[in-house]
């Protein structure tokens, strides 16, 4: 009888041991993939609201030059958005072009 609880205790304590720390590992893994998860959500919403308002802000004040060109205000300065945005190689721009010519 001792010597069943002799070497359970030496093949039992050492699995038992290894079993807390991958319980502790698995913990520890959990909370990693959470804080990444957090982290990437936040990042990702950053990128879409930066590639958002580079996209609205200027069609906003094309479709105010636009409107004050309804008003029969035909005058283009410097800092007029056609001008502004004349020189970009997207949509955006090739609306200014057509407004600015």
């Amino acid at each position: 009888m001792k010597i069943k609880s002799k070497l359970l205790l030496f093949i039992g304590l050492p699995l038992i041991i290894i079993n807390i720390v991958l319980i502790a590992a698995s913990y520890f893994f959990a909370e990693s993939v959470l804080v990444i998860g957090i982290i990437t959500t936040i990042v990702m919403l950053i990128i879409i609201y930066m590639v958002a308002n580079s996209i609205s802000k200027p069609l906003s004040r094309l479709s105010s030059c636009i409107q004050s060109m309804v008003s029969y205000d035909l005058t283009l300065t410097e800092a007029s958005p056609s001008v502004i945005y004349s020189d970009n190689t997207d949509e955006i721009g090739e609306v200014s072009r057509a407004w600015y010519r």
